[in-house]
């Protein structure tokens, strides 16, 4: 089932978040009446990069789940494309692959970033996986998404030199794998990205240092409210990953309910369902990706202001990001679904099936926990 705008699904919990949107109050000609609540900065506002590519899409099985499609999009038109320089319609343009969160099979969820990629001039990869809720499991799927990755781009215009990879809960989780699977087959060489954003578990990266390449740049983003995936997980990734520190940026997104409607920062706050359920945090998330490609494949860029959001209609600023080298989780605790060291899947095993944990030992990272919340 895919997931809803504000709601989640990861291993064996269901997260059902609601937002309630509050309504805008009528402006009066009573001069004492309230003034009508500020409003959020609308796209043209947040800086997010032009689009002047259209999109082409089809869709293909991936040969190793014959069962899971990869959508492929593909940037169309003559028209030159600022972000990633070329024309739209070149021979070679960069990639960009999407891990989606536990259960967004459908790419409806992000299909507000996928068009806002493909448009900035970008090859675009969705490739699905199924559910599962063992460690063999997923680590299954990691192995058959990256073969699916390496099938799908070879039939497409995607220049591998130049790569991303964005993904969300349980496929954030996954990109340091598909990171170091792009190195090893000398993917990235002009350029290399990797987001994770409110992520889950890493597997098959060890339990020390992630070793990626030596240009990858790197932005990990968390949101204050998220209280699905805790923020520890990501934390301990951006720390381990083998950069410079100028290299990799730590973002925590905070909620604001300045005005109407209010912006809510947990961990659904990524799926925009396409422009009609865009807001300005999706639109902040599409800049954040934006800032990142561009500094890693034109190194332009790499010094902007990540912190600062944007400004309600009335000139409040919107709540800062809050940016830093040494991050602190500040999201709610215990985190319902995946726990670092706890919960029904963080922390060592302490119950099993066969030789599969059934509670506990998910996260093999747990050890690096550190500790919790403020």
């Amino acid at each position: 089932m895919p997931i809803t705008r504000r709601r989640s699904r990861w291993l064996y919990a269901v997260v059902g978040i609601v937002l309630m949107l509050g309504t805008q109050a009528q402006a009066h000609a009573d001069p004492a009446s309230p003034a009508a609540p500020a409003s959020p900065p609308a796209r043209d506002r947040m800086q997010v990069a032009d689009e002047p590519c259209a999109v082409a899409v089809r869709q293909l099985p991936n040969p190793e789940m014959p069962a899971q499609p990869i959508f492929v999009y593909e940037p169309t038109g003559a028209a030159e494309a600022p972000l990633t320089g070329g024309r739209c319609e070149s021979a070679a343009r960069p990639a960009v692959v999407i891990a989606h969160g536990f259960s967004a099979s459908d790419p409806g969820a992000y299909l507000g970033l996928i068009q806002h990629l493909v448009r900035a001039g970008n090859v675009v990869l969705y490739p699905t996986y199924p559910l599962g809720t063992t460690v063999q499991q997923f680590e299954d799927s990691y192995r058959r998404f990256d073969a699916g990755v390496v099938a799908a781009l070879a039939t497409t215009r995607a220049d591998t030199s130049r790569i991303g990879f964005w993904g969300h809960s349980f496929g954030g989780g996954m990109v340091p794998y598909l990171a170091q699977q792009a190195g090893a087959r000398g993917w990235g060489s002009r350029g290399l990205w990797i987001s994770m954003v409110a992520q889950a578990y890493s597997q098959l990266v060890g339990t020390g240092q992630v070793e990626v390449p030596a240009n990858t740049r790197a932005m990990t983003i968390a949101f204050d409210q998220d209280n699905a995936a805790d923020a520890r997980l990501g934390i301990d990734i951006f720390r381990s990953l083998t950069v410079p520190a100028d290299q990799k940026w730590h973002i925590t997104v905070r909620a604001d309910a300045h005005g109407q409607p209010a912006l809510a920062s947990d961990h659904t706050t990524p799926a925009s369902f396409g422009p009609a359920g865009e807001d300005t945090y999706d639109f902040l998330l599409y800049r954040y990706a934006d800032q990142l490609e561009g500094c890693a494949i034109g190194r332009i860029g790499c010094d902007l202001d990540l912190s600062t959001v944007g400004d309600w209609s009335d000139g409040t600023p919107i709540a800062p990001a809050l940016v830093g080298a040494d991050p602190v989780d500040v999201g709610p605790a215990p985190a319902l679904v995946a726990d670092c060291d706890g919960g029904i899947a963080g922390g060592p095993p302490i119950a099993t099936v066969g030789e599969q944990p059934l509670l506990g030992g998910i996260n093999p990272r747990w050890q690096n926990c550190g500790p919790t919340h403020r």
